[in-house]
């Protein structure tokens, strides 16, 4: 019974003043736009009141101890949900040979091909872009790594593309 009557003090104060849970969303960048907000919000709350009933201090360490507890909470809760949406398993391995079955060949001939075909067109500093691009590095990865301004990357991003669609034309002519 007075673990009960913890919660709902703590309940009551929480209702009172959520900012220590709004500051957690915050710096995990958890928006209101977020798909699961109002879960990320719920949980936080039964986090606030896991850590309120083990909770013995005041002031600004209160606040502080609150943070922490919830801030890691929310952030296990994330990497889970994360590791989960990775984890992409066929149910057997009959499963697997319907999908190594269904790889177009002729397909991956022709995506070679045209790969092949672009990384002629290119120079050395645009096939290396081409290459970290389809690692699946951002623009401005690739500008740090290299020592460019992002607007350098951008203008050889626009000279490739329209090299490649000059191609792209002349292909289709021929066809």
């Amino acid at each position: 019974m007075e673990n009960q009557e913890v919660i709902r003090q703590g309940f009551e104060e929480l209702l009172h003043d959520d900012l220590v849970i709004y500051a957690v969303l915050k710096k995990l960048n958890i928006t209101q736009a977020h798909v699961n907000y109002d879960d990320y919000v719920s949980e936080a709350r039964l986090l606030y009141l896991k850590v309120y009933a083990t909770n013995q201090l005041t002031g600004k360490q209160r606040f502080n101890y609150f943070f922490t507890k919830i801030y890691w909470g929310l952030l296990d809760l994330l990497r889970k949900e994360s590791r989960n949406a990775q984890r992409v398993e066929p149910e057997s391995a009959d499963e697997l040979m319907i999908i190594d079955n269904r790889i177009d060949l002729e397909a991956q001939v022709e995506s070679t091909e045209l790969l092949t075909a672009i990384r002629s067109l290119c120079t050395e500093k645009e096939w290396f872009y081409v290459e970290q691009r389809l690692q699946g590095k951002t623009i401005k990865e690739i500008a740090m790594q290299i020592g460019v301004h992002p607007n350098a990357l951008y203008r050889r991003k626009q000279r490739l593309k329209r090299k490649v669609d000059h191609f792209l034309e002349k292909v289709d002519q021929e066809v």
